[in-house]
């Protein structure tokens, strides 16, 4: 999203994006390659806006 200010425009991006370094639109943040991710994670599966943690073979994901 971006707004106009005088002389120019500022942009914002909604969670799970950040600004594109062209200024003018936003890109899927890939929460898994950085690690940004608080949880116990066997295997970070990245979407766009977010993330998704699958379990290794014979784990169950812990619903808390």
């Amino acid at each position: 999203e971006c707004i106009n200010t005088i002389g120019s425009y500022t942009c914002r991006c909604d969670h799970g994006y950040e600004l594109h370094p062209n200024g003018a639109s936003c890109q899927d943040i890939d929460e898994c390659e950085r690690g940004m991710y608080e949880v116990d994670c066997h295997i970070c599966v990245n979407l766009i806006g977010g993330f998704t943690c699958l379990c290794n073979d014979t784990y169950i994901l812990d619903p808390n």
